[in-house]
């Protein structure tokens, strides 16, 4: 790496430390910058993650401690919403023995750790969950125990905690392995996922992970292995720190549901299949006791007690021991207290509970179809910068533009889209100067890395020179213009994803942009924008970020207030000091907690520091979202965002701004204009027994049920030209 890349890689990591809570930053501090990967790794690790930004550095730090150096990561970003794929970024500009895959789409757990068996360039592979972290010996001892041509798979035992921190690392005792099942004390199978590791050949032989199963894929498919014949070894030695993370009692009976669907199907198999899966269902009994779900272990305790015939009370108290250490639960007094717990759920008399547990174990193929290898992509370490003069776009290719990262949002799903109908693709992002245009430039970069390579240098006259078939924006006006304007020149036609919410008649902005009016045609989001366009070629597609949000996770509504701060682009500007003031004395004087979510383009002259003070978010707006209460905000799209999850908006206006004045299209119901209207509002926003109304979000964007936006937006690209 050199001097150049790493010092970008320190500003990099300086921008998402707020991202984090305290132990996970200590973690990204300490990232080891590596030069070089092994050209033939010993074994690939797995790493499906999906929302886990909070325990994913930690889990690919214990990576990085290793002592066997000759290893590979595969990251499988499962679409996350929050920024997970931005933590893997850090680790694999750091060290190239990371890699990230990405997938379009969410498709769970399963799927994710089949992605990375695909990826994987070793014969021998572990799957390590996000929240989990591996000890230093702990990839060594499966390698040196798989030389010793032990047969089948390892697993290693593992210490459970239930921490937000990092676990001291324990020292690992050097004993010999002995093969599984042998010594009557010996789990039948591996109880923990990231303890285990598996022949790569053998897992794709048995047709991968069964992506049909939500809960039991890991046990589903050692299961199988069983059944075939194939032998764990069990390494005694604890390898893996297994946070406990507690669960909804759903989450506890669908897990519990799926195993015993296995265990039923098991009892035709070898006699070690069904005691490893009875062994999981008892495990799953403690863990719903130790979170406090009684009502749920009264069925889990229905589901075990049909596999507990002829096991025999010693086994029986061996596994209940053995099931209550796996909870995390360290006091002796409170073990025993849940040991008796769990006996006591056992022996009460009562019927099965729950589902008919087959029907939550779909007896399909274990793996769906492969998607087409545009759904699932290798995301490559940094962007190939192109200059149009050495090497021009592909012919008849559509130019996409984004100047930020929610316009990748929009525009990366319209070029996979394209890409699948046989349309080539190019990107270019605009030349923005000074620190705030490198900020944004950086940030588009990254999220360009989920469908792209090659990025083209910016180039205005690019439609003259290049031959393509049309040119996509998110804006027409401002860097974006002449670009515009050189392809209407030539004749190539010109389209305007819209960007949302906007200033249509620029009542607010002090200078003349005329939004949308430029290009041939807009790609209108709902009805608010055709209504605002009058004469304008509006051609409704929706949003992909925005309908993504609807259809994705609500809100969980905690008492807090997502204060959103644009003051941005010379924009009323001035009005932000003035504005934030009375923000934070409205939520201070209704005793609220507020996090302070700055745009990347707000000045941090125009604010006083000390009001932001411990208050800054330490994630973007829209994963912020997913956890506040009420969002406080001047004229800005992110109150649809905020509709989509659920979450009430208040528009405060104490500076007099016109445009949701004159045209009150898209503004929230709740307008407030002093703080203290705004501490009412605030109150009243913050009870979650009020019905919340999604209506207007429907005004703003239009969804069809038998379609996405990006495929209508490819539709509109590729239809006749322009009326």
């Amino acid at each position: 790496m050199s001097a150049g890349q790493a010092e970008g890689w320190r500003d990099a990591v300086a921008r998402l430390k707020p991202h984090f809570h305290a132990a996970t930053r200590v973690v990204v501090r300490g990232i080891q910058m590596v030069a070089s990967a092994p050209d033939t790794p010993a074994v690939s690790v797995i790493v499906p993650a999906c929302n886990q930004a909070a325990w994913l550095a930690q889990a690919l730090s214990s990576l990085q401690h290793q002592k066997l150096d000759a290893w590979e990561c595969v990251v499988v970003d499962d679409a996350s919403t929050d920024h997970a794929f931005d933590v893997a970024r850090l680790f694999a500009e750091a060290d190239p023995r990371f890699r990230i895959v990405a997938h379009r789409d969410r498709r769970g757990a399963a799927a994710a750790a089949n992605t990375g068996v695909h990826a994987a360039r070793a014969d021998l592979v572990v799957v390590l969950e996000a929240k989990d972290l591996l000890f230093p010996d702990t990839l060594a001892a499966h390698v040196d125990a798989t030389a010793q041509s032990l047969r089948g798979g390892t697993y290693c035992g593992s210490r459970p905690f239930r921490s937000v921190g990092v676990p001291k690392l324990p020292s690992s005792p050097a004993r010999r392995p002995s093969a599984m099942g042998v010594a009557p004390e010996t789990p039948a199978a591996p109880s923990v996922c990231s303890a285990t590791a598996m022949p790569r050949n053998t897992v794709l032989d048995l047709g991968g992970f069964n992506e049909n199963i939500t809960h039991a894929w890991a046990e589903d498919l050692w299961a199988r292995m069983l059944r075939r014949g194939h032998r764990f070894t069990y390494l005694p030695t604890v390898g893996v720190a297994n946070r406990r993370l507690p669960g909804p009692a759903e989450e506890h009976l669908v897990y519990a549901t799926q195993i015993a669907a296995l265990a039923r199907d098991a009892q035709k198999g070898p006699g070690a299949v069904g005691r490893f899966l009875t062994e999981r269902l008892l495990q799953t009994l403690a863990s719903a006791l130790a979170d406090g779900h009684n009502d749920a272990a009264d069925g889990i305790a229905a589901l075990v007690r049909p596999h507990l015939d002829g096991r025999g009370s010693a086994w029986l108290d061996r596994a209940v021991a053995h099931a209550v250490r796996a909870t995390g639960v360290r006091r002796p007094a409170l073990s025993a207290a849940l040991a008796e717990d769990v006996r006591a759920h056992l022996d009460r008399p009562g019927d099965l509970s729950v589902d008919d547990p087959t029907s939550t174990v779909s007896q399909q193929p274990h793996t769906k179809d492969r998607p087409a290898t545009e759904e699932i992509r290798l995301v490559p370490r940094a962007l190939r910068i192109m200059h149009a003069g050495e090497r021009p776009p592909p012919h008849d290719a559509v130019l996409l533009v984004p100047q930020a990262r929610y316009h990748v949002e929009e525009l990366g799903p319209l070029a996979l889209e394209l890409d699948r109908r046989g349309v080539p693709t190019a990107f270019m992002t605009t030349a923005v100067e000074g620190r705030i245009g490198e900020a944004l430039r950086k940030q588009v970069h990254t999220e360009l890395l989920k469908y792209t390579d090659t990025l083209w240098e910016w180039d205005p006259h690019l439609p003259t020179t290049s031959r393509l078939l049309a040119v996509v924006v998110m804006n027409d006006w401002g860097p974006s213009r002449e670009l515009v304007e050189m392809a209407k020149q030539v004749g190539v036609t010109t389209f305007a994803k819209s960007e949302g919410v906007q200033d249509f008649r620029d009542r607010d902005t002090g200078r003349e942009r005329r939004p949308y009016r430029l290009v041939d045609v807009v790609l209108g989001q709902g009805p608010n924008d055709v209504a605002a366009l009058p004469g304008a070629d509006v051609r409704v597609v929706g949003s992909t970020r925005l309908e993504t949000a609807w259809r994705g996770e609500d809100s969980t509504r905690e008492p807090v207030v997502a204060v959103n701060l644009n003051f941005t682009y010379n924009v009323l500007t001035e009005h932000a000091n003035d504005w934030l003031t009375s923000v934070v004395r409205a939520c201070e004087n209704a005793g609220l907690d507020y996090v302070v979510c700055p745009h990347p383009a707000q000045y941090k002259e125009h604010v006083d520091p000390a009001l932001c003070e411990g208050r800054l978010a330490t994630e973007p707006i829209r994963h912020l979202l997913l956890r506040a209460g009420v969002l406080v905000t001047r004229f800005s799209t992110v109150v649809y965002e905020a509709m989509a999850r659920g979450v009430p908006s208040i528009y405060h206006n104490p500076h007099g701004e016109k445009v949701w004045d004159d045209d009150p299209r898209g503004r929230p119901p709740t307008v407030t204009r002093t703080t203290a209207t705004l501490v009412n509002a605030l109150r009243s926003a913050l009870d979650v027994e009020k019905p919340f109304s999604r209506d207007g979000l429907f005004d703003q964007i239009s969804v069809d049920p038998d379609s996405t936006p990006d495929q209508r937006a490819a539709d509109a690209v590729v239809a006749s030209p322009p009326s």
